[in-house]
């Protein structure tokens, strides 16, 4: 049986990422069938009309918006810095920019269920990073969620760091 809308971990562009959803219409009419769907419950419940009543974009700009929720779960886009300074400075940057995109979305770090940060340099900032999220992770008592870090090459050579999360929503 499948839980037909969890995020799972999948390969874009030779990068893992955890935003991904999958869709009941990606599957055989059998897998259906064994959970109890039928063909035509199936339509009108992953209906696109269906699926964007539920889905609510925050600070949306050209090709992304900072944060959407869909039902219960909040993913933000990749969070940056100025691209100014060292480690310390862009990674205290960009978890103020997570702040910022989870509070859109009307939730906070307490509610995090995952968080990835790719780093351009992990060898020497590794270290720096981790002293940054540690103290911004551990404020009032806050367990740390599913964690992942990277190194990848970022889109300016003066950032050196993104840190994308997942969060649960707040209930209203």
């Amino acid at each position: 049986y499948f839980n037909l809308r969890c995020p799972f971990h999948v390969f874009v562009a030779g990068v893992l990422t955890t935003s991904a959803i999958v869709y009941a219409s990606s599957f055989s009419a059998s897998h259906f069938q064994r959970s109890g769907l039928s063909s035509a419950s199936k339509s009108k419940a992953l209906s696109p009309t269906s699926l964007s009543s539920e889905i609510q974009r925050y600070d949306v700009e050209t090709r992304y918006s900072d944060a959407v929720k869909y039902k219960d779960i909040v993913f933000t886009s990749g969070q940056v810095s100025s691209g100014v300074g060292d480690i310390i400075k862009q990674a205290k940057e960009a978890l103020e920019s997570v702040d910022r995109a989870l509070a859109l979305a009307g939730t906070d770090k307490s509610s995090l269920l995952d968080v990835t940060i790719w780093l351009a340099d992990i060898e020497n900032d590794y270290k720096g990073m981790n002293s940054v999220y540690d103290e911004w992770i551990s404020q009032d008592g806050i367990q740390a969620p599913c964690r992942a870090c990277i190194q990848a090459k970022l889109f300016s050579p003066s950032h050196l760091i993104e840190i994308k999360v997942i969060a649960a929503a707040r209930m209203p």
